[in-house]
């Protein structure tokens, strides 16, 4: 049977993008992005990635809204989607990852990626600058990282400038903080979201320049 959804449609931006093929990567100023699920075989850009971001689900009830506000039937559980995107992490094979985790998961994620890489460690940091989680920090190489404490968005703004060298992944884009602080900083970047109205956000200012989270033109970092 067929869900039918209302709402969820951010600020409209989707209505400008009707032209586009969804299925289909779509090339940005400094990256490439594309509407797709975790669950999904990964397209091969997302493969170039170097280094992955990402703040995926933390909870079934997290889940739930993330399948609800895409206007998608659920594919699986906050266990099958953590499993499937440490499995699409280790496929990228990058050689560091910054997870954006909670109380409800960062045990079990930071177990999943000491099984990938050799150092893990995780950072008390916070997101909205009041609501504490963690970022976990997962690399080839031992690393001492300027992050303890750091808001989320702060985090992404290191991560983009202090990573110019590398294309930074994200499997769970949502309205692109990553690839707007990559693009303001000249960084590239590849992502994946399964919801068209939070990609349209980005997209609107992949070309116009107006912040997803604002509203306003955001032009510098």
């Amino acid at each position: 049977m067929t869900r039918t959804f209302k709402g969820y449609k951010y600020s409209g931006q989707a209505e400008k993008y009707r032209e586009l093929d969804f299925s289909a990567p779509i090339h940005c100023r400094l990256g490439t992005v594309k509407v797709g699920s975790i669950f999904a075989p990964l397209p091969d850009f997302m493969k170039t990635a170097t280094v992955i971001y990402c703040d995926p689900p933390c909870s079934n009830v997290n889940i739930n809204t993330f399948y609800t506000k895409a206007e998608k039937e659920k594919e699986g559980d906050i266990a099958a989607f953590s499993r499937r995107l440490i499995e699409a992490i280790d496929e990228i094979g990058p050689r560091e990852v910054f997870l954006e985790t909670f109380k409800s998961n960062v045990d079990d994620m930071e177990k999943a990626l000491r099984a990938i890489f050799p150092f893990v460690r995780r950072y008390n940091t916070t997101y909205y600058k009041t609501h504490a989680n963690f970022i976990l920090h997962a690399a080839k190489q031992e690393s001492d990282l300027p992050i303890e404490g750091m808001d989320e968005e702060a985090i992404v703004k290191y991560i983009a400038t202090s990573r110019k060298d590398d294309i930074i992944g994200d499997p769970c884009f949502g309205r692109g903080i990553i690839g707007m602080y990559c693009t303001l900083a000249g960084t590239r970047f590849v992502g994946q979201e399964l919801n068209k109205n939070r990609l349209c956000e980005f997209l609107t200012f992949d070309r116009e320049g107006i912040n997803p989270f604002t509203g306003k033109r955001k032009d510098a970092l």
